[in-house]
C-alpha cells in the first residue's frame, strides 16, 4: 500500500505526496545537481523493478540505485549513491543528500491526489536517522558527518549546499511546511576510485530495516548487496513463471513484458489490482480484468481470483456492477461495460 518514486534524475520520492531525496556532489568549489549532465538508466538484470540512474557530476560520476524490500505493511526503501572518480589525478567531494518539499510525483498528475510540492513541517537529526514530522524516518546506513536544516525564510538548503556546507541547525519546525535539510558526506576519491553511501526509509511508521548504521564501509556493502541480490531473486522468480522463446532480435520485448509485470505486481494494494501507484491508485473493473488476462497467460492466477473475489461483492443490489473502486468504496459513475467486464473476468479465470 505504500510506493517510493525514483525520478530519471535520481530523486527518491519516499511515499505518496510525500518528500524527495535528491542527490548533490560538491567538487572543485561547484555544486552539480539534477541539471549538470545527461542521465542514463536502466534496471537490475535488465528488467527487474529495482532502477538506477548514473549522470556526469563535473568530473565525478554518480550512480542512485533504489529497492525496496519487506514484508507487506512493514517494508522499506534503499538507495545506494555510488560515486566514481574517472579522472587520473585524487578527487575530493561532498555528497549531499537533500530533504526537500518536493514531490517526484509532477503538478500534472492531479487525480485523486496533488502532484509537485510536499509539506515538511519539522525535520529533526536525533543521532541515527533524521526524523521528519515527528513520524517518517530517513536512516544513513552510512553515518553522515553533518546535518543540517533550514526553514523556508531561511532558504533552501541549496543555498548552503552551494557553499560546500549544510545549514548549522539540525532541528527546525517551520510554520509554512516547506524546510529542507541535507545529510553531508565529505569524499577522498583515488584516481579511478569510488565510494558509496546508503540510506534506508521505512514506507511504513512501525517497519524495520533489514541494515543498520554501520561505520564500516565493508561491513555496509556487504550487507547492502545481499539485500540487493535477495530482492532481486525474489522478484525473478515471481517473473519466471512463463517460459517466453524469442530471437534475439525480440529480447527487449520479453524484458518489457516482465518489467511491467512487476509493476502491475507493485501497483496492486492487497487483493486490488491498480494501474497506478499515484493518481491512479485506483481498481477499475476494465483495467482489472484485462490485467488479469495478462496475469493468468503469466502464471499468476492466484492473483487474479484474490481480485474477483474481492471486486464481486462491490456490486449494487439491483445488478450494477461498478466501473471503480477505492478507499472511499465503489464509484457510482455509470460505465456501462462494468458488467461485462466482471463476466470476463471470471470467465477468463
Amino acid at each position: 500500500t505504500a510506493e517510493g518514486l525514483l525520478s530519471e534524475d535520481g530523486a527518491l520520492e519516499v511515499g505518496a505526496s510525500g518528500f524527495s531525496i535528491e542527490p548533490f556532489i560538491y567538487a572543485g568549489g561547484e555544486l552539480y545537481g539534477w541539471a549538470a549532465g545527461e542521465a542514463e538508466h536502466w534496471l537490475e538484470r535488465g528488467e527487474l523493478p529495482m532502477p538506477s540512474v548514473r549522470r556526469r557530476a563535473g568530473p565525478l560520476v554518480l550512480t542512485v540505485t533504489a529497492f525496496a524490500a519487506g514484508e507487506p505493511g512493514a517494508s522499506s526503501l534503499y538507495a545506494r549513491y555510488r560515486v566514481e572518480n574517472p579522472g587520473a589525478t585524487a578527487a575530493s567531494a561532498t555528497l549531499f543528500l537533500a530533504l526537500r518539499p518536493f514531490q517526484v510525483n509532477p503538478p500534472w498528475q492531479f487525480l485523486n491526489i496533488a502532484g509537485g510540492v510536499a509539506r515538511i513541517r519539522a525535520l529533526a537529526w536525533d543521532g541515527e536517522a533524521v526524523r521528519v514530522d515527528g513520524r517518517r524516518r530517513v536512516f544513513p546506513i552510512t553515518p553522515p558527518a553533518a546535518f543540517g536544516a533550514a526553514t523556508f525564510d531561511q532558504g533552501d538548503v541549496v543555498h548552503a549546499l552551494r557553499a560546500g556546507s549544510v545549514p548549522p541547525s539540525t532541528e527546525v519546525s517551520d510554520p509554512f511546511e516547506a524546510a529542507s535539510g541535507a545529510l553531508a558526506y565529505p569524499l577522498e576519491l583515488a584516481p579511478g576510485g569510488a565510494a558509496e553511501v546508503y540510506i534506508a526509509v521505512p514506507l511504513h511508521e512501525t517497519a524495520p530495516i533489514a541494515i543498520r548504521p554501520t561505520l564500516d564501509p565493508a561491513q555496509a556493502r556487504a550487507r547492502m548487496d545481499s539485500l540487493l541480490e535477495e530482492v532481486a531473486g525474489a522478484w525473478a522468480a515471481k517473473l519466471d513463471r512463463v517460459e517466453i522463446r524469442l530471437p534475439p532480435a525480440g529480447r527487449e520485448v520479453e524484458r518489457t513484458l516482465r518489467t511491467v509485470l512487476a509493476h502491475i505486481l507493485i501497483n496492486r494494494d492487497g487483493p486490488a489490482i491498480q494501474p497506478g501507484s499515484r493518481s491512479y491508485s485506483r481498481s477499475w473493473i476494465r483495467d482489472g480484468s484485462l490485467t488479469s488476462a495478462a496475469l493468468l497467460r503469466l502464471g499468476h492466477h492466484e492473483t487474479v481470483r484474490e481480485f474477483a473475489e474481492w471486486y464481486a461483492p462491490y456490486q449494487f443490489p439491483d445488478g450494477k456492477v461498478p466501473c471503480c473502486v477505492e478507499r472511499l468504496g465503489a464509484g457510482p459513475v455509470p460505465e456501462h461495460d462494468s458488467h461485462g467486464q466482471l463476466i470476463y473476468l471470471i470467465a477468463e479465470y
